[in-house]
């Protein structure tokens, strides 16, 4: 699995190492835990002819082995994006729990993703104030 963050020794650590492709796809809302939810999404899917790839779109991270096994199941004739959970999402916060939160959200995004073969990860970093930097602001996700 590629993705836009790496972890090492517990942190994660941000790089662009991605090389941009393109390819027919379509989000699929896993935003809740209810199979027969997921169900309705997949017919949707399938109705959809010339896809390449579906981007899960996960806002919550609570899955277990059985929801493993339908998406790779389900899903196993496209390939799958994750797009991690950004409602609320603040990595970049000055306040240090959030922060630890966001890392804690994103590991177990990670992890979900190698679960399903995921070949890539979206993340959104949130927002940070007009007045901090870009740097300053990665360097608070990397701390």
């Amino acid at each position: 699995m590629k993705s836009g963050f790496h972890l090492r020794g517990g942190k994660l650590l941000l790089s662009y190492n991605q090389l941009m492709t393109y390819s027919r796809g379509v989000f699929f809302r896993l935003t809740d835990n209810q199979l027969a939810s997921w169900q309705q999404e997949l017919e949707f899917v399938n109705s959809l002819s010339g896809l390449n790839h579906v981007e899960l779109w996960i806002e919550n991270t609570n899955l277990n082995q059985e929801h493993f096994n339908w998406l790779n199941s389900h899903l196993s004739n496209y390939a799958k994006i994750i797009h991690a959970p950004f409602i609320g999402f603040q990595p970049a916060s000055f306040n240090s729990p959030l922060r630890q939160a966001a890392t804690e959200v994103l590991n177990t995004t990670v992890a979900i993703g190698q679960k399903i073969n995921a070949q890539l990860i979206t993340v959104h970093l949130g927002s940070f104030l007009s007045y901090d930097s870009p740097p300053s602001a990665i360097s608070r996700i990397e701390s």
